[in-house]
């Protein structure tokens, strides 16, 4: 019954096996559901399923019997910042602060595990110790991280991060003799004869494209042009293999797009939970996160916390009733206005402006 279910076969199941590793060996798959088993064993349904487990209990124990394969465990911080992104967009787009929560406690585990006591952002962390010297993906996907757990939350303590990690990143890894990003620091690695940049995307897009886009996102919020050149600079230094082969970076692609298409940043002044706010927040979160960013100013400690890092926002003033939201693009931030559709008016004239 065992063998029936699960595909085995005396010649073996493998029938694709380019590399001869599986010759006369079996890789057992469900080739057949309960029913048809039972049918064929002129069982009940029941008594297979039982017959099965039994089966595969007795398998376990003598597989238990062989050594077992390593275990990689080991935290990346690339990856799980690509994680914690994932989540806070879901919070941000469901409204669902289940997802926020876990994006916020992933950026906590970085925050706790992966920065040493003196600063630095290591790349790994493995039963209770970080290594590795953080690479250009660490910090892209990071600040890529904490840009996204802000547009969920909302809690200006994401932003500053972002920028000051997207400062640290310009520092270490960007190429200010040729543009774009170098996947290693300078003190990377003493043996490391060359530092290369790469503009392909692979399994995760490449550090460089995701670097150039929060250098756009960082510059609409903060105005430093250091971000901005930054940016403009990696399209110019990919350009000449992206009119030959568009599809080897279609992430630099989304960047360049969100520079040319039009963007904006959005103020809103008003009480996150309250439905003037959220009607605001609603109609600026139908554009591509690419293209606008959008903060939240509630009360002084709000105020005073983003000043620092876009110092136009401390004359921004609310509405007697309601909340208010400024429209920023072109360097310019057009008058406040507290209806949806007046701002999504605003919202397209900054879409159609290059």
């Amino acid at each position: 019954m065992m063998a029936y279910h699960y595909g085995v076969k005396a010649q073996g199941n493998a029938e694709t096996d380019p590399f001869g590793e599986f010759a006369g060996k079996n890789i057992l798959f469900e080739a057949r559901s309960i029913e048809d088993t039972a049918r064929y064993f002129g069982q009940s349904p029941e008594e297979t399923v039982f017959a099965l487990q039994s089966a595969r209990e007795r398998l376990l124990e003598a597989r238990n019997q062989r050594p077992r394969p390593h275990l990689d465990d080991k935290i990346l911080t690339e990856w799980n910042a690509l994680m914690i992104s994932a989540l806070a967009r879901a919070g941000r787009v469901l409204e669902d602060r289940t997802y926020t929560a876990e994006a916020e406690k992933g950026i906590d585990f970085i925050r706790q595990h992966l920065f040493s006591e003196d600063g630095p952002l290591y790349r790994r962390w493995r039963e209770g110790q970080r290594a590795i010297q953080a690479m250009a993906g660490d910090f892209a996907f990071l600040v890529q991280a904490l840009l996204d757990t802000y547009d969920a939350s909302l809690a200006p303590g994401y932003l500053k991060e972002a920028i000051d990690l997207g400062g640290q990143m310009l520092d270490q890894f960007y190429d200010p003799d040729h543009g774009g990003f170098f996947m290693t620091a300078a003190d990377q690695d003493r043996f490391l004869l060359l530092r290369s940049r790469d503009f392909t995307d692979g399994v995760v897009p490449a550090a460089g494209s995701v670097a150039a886009l929060n250098c756009l996102r960082l510059y609409r919020l903060t105005g430093r042009d250091r971000f901005y050149d930054a940016a403009r600079r990696t399209f110019d230094a990919a350009a000449a293999r992206i009119r030959k082969n568009p599809a080897m970076a279609p992430q630099l692609l989304v960047a360049l797009g969100s520079d040319l298409l039009g963007s904006a940043e959005v103020v809103i002044i008003g009480r996150r939970g309250e439905q003037d706010t959220q009607s605001l927040l609603r109609r600026v979160r139908k554009y591509p996160r690419e293209a606008v960013q959008a903060v939240v100013v509630e009360n002084a400690s709000d105020r005073l916390q983003l000043a620092e890092l876009m110092p136009h926002v401390e004359g921004m003033k609310g509405f007697d009733q309601g909340a208010a939201a400024y429209v920023c693009f072109n360097r310019a931030c057009r008058d406040a206005v507290g209806d949806a559709d007046a701002l999504d008016k605003l919202m397209r004239e900054a879409m159609n402006t290059q």
